[in-house]
C-alpha cells in the first residue's frame, strides 16, 4: 500500500533531496565560514553563534507553522531563503567589504535545517495505518541516510574553499525541492476536495437538511485503516 502511493515517493523524494543539501553544509561548514577570510579562531567562535541561530530557525520556523497551519508555504518559504543565501554565497566575490554580508548569507543557507523536522511534521499528520506508518518511517530513514552520505561528496577538493560548484548543485536542489513541495500541497489539496465533495453528497442523500458546515464522525480511529483507504473521516495537513 504504501509503495503504491505517489504521495509517499514525494516524501521520500523531498527527504533525500533536502539532506543532500544539509549534510553537505553542515560537514564543510567550517570550511566554508573559513573561506570567507575569517581565522580559524574566527571560525569556531562563529560556529557557536551558527548553533545559538540553529535552535532559533527550529523555533521559528515550527511556531509559524503551527500559527498559519501551512506547514507546506512555510516549508517552501525557508527554503526559498536558504536558496536566496546560497545564490549570494556562488555569486559574490570575497572582499573584506563583502565577507560579513556573505556570512550572513551562509547563516541564511542554513535555514535549509527545518526541511527535516516540517516533513516529518507532515508525514506524522498524513499517514495512517500501523503497516504502512512502520514502512514510510523506514524508507524516510534509507533516504536521511543515502542523503546524509552522498551529500558530502558534491563538495569536491579541488573547488576549495568557495566550492562554486557545490553551490550550483544545491541551487539546483533548491529549485527542485520546492517545485516538488508545491506538487505535494496540491495533491494533498485534491485528494481533500475530493472527500468533502463525497463526504457532502453522502449527507445529502442521508439527511437532505444537514448543514453545509463539514462534520467529521471519527467511527474509525481505532480501525487501523490507511489513509487512503479512510476517506470517510481522514483529512490531509499541509
Amino acid at each position: 500500500m504504501a509503495l503504491r502511493d505517489p504521495v509517499v515517493w514525494i516524501y521520500l523524494i523531498l527527504q533525500f533531496t533536502c539532506f543532500l543539501i544539509t549534510n553537505g553544509l553542515s560537514t564543510f561548514s567550517n570550511i566554508i565560514v573559513k573561506g570567507l577570510g575569517f581565522s580559524t579562531a574566527q571560525t569556531q567562535l562563529l560556529n557557536l553563534a551558527q548553533g545559538g541561530w540553529s535552535v532559533m530557525i527550529f523555533v521559528g520556523s515550527a511556531w509559524l507553522a503551527r500559527v498559519t497551519k501551512q506547514t507546506c508555504l512555510v516549508l517552501i518559504g525557508f527554503m526559498l531563503v536558504a536558496m536566496s543565501g546560497t545564490i549570494a554565497l556562488d555569486s559574490v566575490a570575497v572582499t573584506s567589504k563583502t565577507a560579513p554580508g556573505l556570512l550572513i548569507a551562509f547563516y541564511f543557507a542554513n535555514f535549509v535545517i527545518v526541511s527535516g523536522n516540517l516533513l516529518w511534521s507532515l508525514l506524522t499528520r498524513n499517514v495512517a495505518g500501523q503497516t504502512k506508518k512502520v514502512t514510510v518511517f523506514t524508507l524516510m530513514f534509507v533516504a536521511y541516510a543515502l542523503g546524509a552520505i552522498i551529500g558530502p561528496q558534491i563538495f569536491q577538493s579541488r573547488d576549495a574553499p568557495r566550492y562554486h560548484t557545490a553551490f550550483a548543485v544545491h541551487i539546483a536542489l533548491y529549485a527542485f525541492f520546492c517545485v516538488m513541495a508545491v506538487v505535494l500541497r496540491l495533491m494533498l489539496m485534491r485528494r481533500n476536495h475530493l472527500r468533502r465533495k463525497q463526504h457532502a453528497e453522502h449527507e445529502l442523500a442521508t439527511t437532505p437538511d444537514t448543514q453545509e458546515t463539514e462534520v467529521i464522525q471519527h467511527d474509525n480511529a481505532f480501525a487501523d485503516l490507511t489513509d487512503r483507504q479512510n476517506t470517510a473521516s481522514f483529512r490531509y495537513m499541509y
